[in-house]
């Protein structure tokens, strides 16, 4: 697994989990909406089965998002000590900007106030530098079993 696939892994689970919370909100929404209908009028039965359906969608997705924030702090705290390693104060921000805080490329470049062509080329340099202080073997030692896991073989 090379850095950038690293870094990768933890802007995709991190994305992930905000679309969950997005999800998420819009269930909790919809069961509170269930919930007003059944108290208004009579109760059905695929009324009360759709509300507990919601619910133990609600459930799941919270669990899910458990575990994933879990794993997501775990990953970004691991790369955020490698990323402070690097010297370069512009390697560590653009690492920071695109992978942690999930921003566009576009957005990273507005906020260093760089050309978006500079900023490639700062996050190319960045790279290099967080493939130098990761402490793994040869990438031929690697295979991925899940999107996050990693196994030395």
């Amino acid at each position: 697994m090379t850095a950038k696939e690293y870094l990768r892994n933890i802007r995709d689970l991190h994305l992930d989990i905000i679309a969950k919370e997005k999800d998420l909100a819009e269930l909790k929404q919809q069961a509170k909406s269930l919930q007003n209908t059944a108290l208004t009028e009579r109760v059905q039965s695929s009324k009360s089965n759709s509300s507990n359906q919601t619910i133990d969608e609600v459930i799941d997705i919270e669990n899910l998002l458990i575990n994933n924030k879990t794993m997501c702090n775990k990953l970004m705290i691991s790369a955020y000590k490698i990323i402070i390693q690097i010297s370069e104060e512009k390697y560590r921000r653009v690492l920071i900007e695109y992978y942690f805080n999930c921003r566009t490329w576009s957005d990273v470049s507005d906020v260093m106030h760089l050309n978006k062509r500079w900023v490639f080329r700062l996050h190319g340099r960045a790279l290099q530098e967080f493939e130098k202080k990761l402490n793994w073997p040869p990438k031929s030692h690697y295979k991925a079993t899940t999107d996050h896991d990693i196994i030395v073989s």
